[in-house]
């Protein structure tokens, strides 16, 4: 059994009224010819795929679309259940299918589009990272961020401080200024053992969401900070407004739990259960030695 460093779960549904129906075919190539040879046994990619979605299906399984790439590649089919509301669950079920060697999991969309600087990604995390259990890294490129822009570790502490000052982060209106643009974006790369930890990937569909608001409690209860930034960046994303962007058209149900940079939780238990996690992550970092990599 192989060892790769990284892997890398995506949720795609071909966008139907898309004028590109196959961007992450592109993505995919371009991952490629960005990473160095020498990486490809360091990384894994799995896709999860629904059911109905014949393009996808002819595309990635009927026609082997593996042979096409050096590294693993896997597809797993299933039945499209909330569509991208569902989302923690299916990257969860996903987690369950990695290498179980592999350290670190990357997440990844058909609107990311991949920088030629990220050949040196993988070389950086085994220098910096490798041995750091509990890390969230920014891999993007992308401008989402709110002030100040692009930032920086030599920022972070400041900028959870800014977000202290702001009140209680179950407060609609400091969810607004913290959540999901404020520390990390969509696809972020995070140490396996973190998740191991927590024990999910999250209790609603927003990953970058989830994050943020640990990295905020650890912060504010216990001086921690789990969060750092790539010089290495993997990707940048495509305009939001593009009609091919992932957005896999479903039925919502799950609205309750949703945790964006719009609108709080509608389940205050969802921050019972987080702190909770939070917890854990501390407990589990005093138990191993480690709290003072982590402190700000």
């Amino acid at each position: 059994m192989s060892n790769p460093l990284i892997s890398f779960l995506i949720c795609y549904r071909t966008e139907e009224q898309s004028d590109n129906r196959c961007n992450l075919f592109m993505m995919l190539q371009a991952f490629k010819d960005f990473l160095k040879p020498t990486d490809y046994d360091k990384v894994e990619v799995l896709v999860r795929i629904d059911d109905d979605d014949i393009v996808a299906h002819d595309r990635l399984v009927r026609d082997n679309y593996q042979q096409q790439l050096p590294f693993t590649f896997k597809v797993f089919e299933h039945n499209k259940w909330e569509g991208r509301y569902a989302f923690n669950y299916h990257h969860m079920y996903l987690f369950s299918q990695r290498n179980p060697n592999s350290k670190f999991i990357g997440f990844m969309g058909d609107d990311c589009i991949h920088l030629p600087k990220c050949k040196d990604m993988i070389d950086e995390i085994e220098k910096k990272y490798l041995n750091k259990d509990y890390v969230i890294l920014r891999s993007s490129d992308y401008d989402d961020t709110y002030p100040p822009k692009k930032p920086t570790d030599l920022k972070m502490k400041q900028r959870l401080e800014e977000i202290t000052k702001m009140g209680d982060y179950r407060n609609h209106t400091v969810t607004l200024r913290w959540c999901s643009r404020f520390l990390t974006e969509c696809y972020p790369i995070v140490s396996v053992k973190l998740f191991e930890v927590i024990g999910n990937l999250g209790w609603q569909l927003n990953i970058d969401s989830t994050l943020s608001l640990l990295n905020i409690m650890l912060y504010q209860k216990y001086g921690l900070n789990m969060y750092f930034m790539l010089d290495s960046k993997l990707y940048n994303r495509m305009d939001g407004t593009r009609k091919d962007k992932i957005n896999p058209p479903a039925k919502i149900f799950n609205h309750e739990m949703t945790l964006h940079g719009s609108k709080a939780s509608g389940n205050p238990y969802l921050y019972t259960l987080m702190e909770q996690q939070a917890k854990n992550i501390y407990l589990n970092m005093k138990e191993e030695g480690v709290l003072d990599e982590y402190k700000v």
